[in-house]
């Protein structure tokens, strides 16, 4: 059926949506705009019907504005569709992702996010989440237009296989939970060194990222050393003796140095 996908907002739970002939897996019908599809929370499972977008428009459509802030979502375009953004022959609309899990996918000549085939690219902006896409079309960009890359970072193999995992890009806790794919997290960073810590289990993780202008594999994250909790109390000038001791989940050698002294 025709139609623009009017107001859709996603806030919890398991959706799992396909479209039918030329439409999208949810947003518009045959010729029908994405409308404006919103996603916050929950588990989002969406293949578009032939020449439809995962999540977007339907045949000869645009993508609208769709809008993932948050949750998981795994959106497949129907055949020339994109996973996110227009469907056969239509523009990408305007697509922005803040946070969560994305793997998105474009049928056959279909972007992962943006347009369909032949469709033109559309507005990308990436601001935040962990995100899968067999193509961007036009370059992705930041909430500044700030030109942004992907960056792949690998989770320790003792951090549970699935578990949710909160994210923090330079001392900044722009994203939200994450559920890491095949033990790795993907990132779209501006150039610059990030220092990004990754907090699984109660445990804290982090690397220094290094973003050129290219694709980078920033390599694996580390755990930080976790130190046995102690304190003494001494009288003046009586000298006490003790030890201190701490594990690092990366290493069995540790290498102690001394902070700041007595304050007396």
């Amino acid at each position: 059926n025709q139609g623009a996908g009017g107001t859709i907002n996603i806030s919890g739970g398991t959706v799992t949506s396909t479209g039918g002939d030329r439409g999208a897996g949810i947003g518009g019908g045959s010729d029908g705009v994405g409308g404006n599809i919103t996603i916050s929370e929950g588990t989002v499972t969406t293949q578009g019907g032939n020449g439809g977008a995962g999540i977007g428009g339907g045949y000869e459509a645009t993508g609208g504005i769709t809008t993932v802030s948050g949750g998981s979502v795994t959106s497949t375009g129907g055949d020339n569709g994109a996973g996110l953004g227009g469907g056969n022959f239509g523009a990408g609309g305007t697509t922005t992702v803040s946070g969560g899990t994305v793997i998105s996918t474009g049928g056959n000549n279909g972007t992962g996010i943006g347009g369909g085939h032949s469709g033109a690219g559309g507005t990308n902006t990436i601001t935040g989440g962990s995100i899968i896409a067999n193509s961007i079309a036009n370059a992705p960009i930041s909430a500044t237009s700030s030109l942004v890359y992907l960056t792949t970072i690998t989770i320790p193999a003792y951090v549970s296989e699935g578990a949710s995992c909160t994210l923090t890009v330079d001392d900044v806790d722009v994203h939200v939970p994450v559920v890491p794919v095949g033990n790795k997290v993907y990132l779209y960073l501006p150039i610059a060194t990030h220092d990004v810590d990754i907090t699984s289990g109660g445990k804290i993780y982090e690397v220094s990222v290094g973003v050129t202008g290219v694709n980078t594999n920033a390599g694996t994250l580390n755990a930080i050393p976790v130190g046995t909790s102690a304190s003494v109390t001494t009288l003046q000038d009586q000298v006490i003796t003790g030890s201190v001791s701490a594990t690092d989940e990366d290493s069995t050698v540790l290498t102690y140095a001394k902070g700041t002294g007595p304050a007396h």
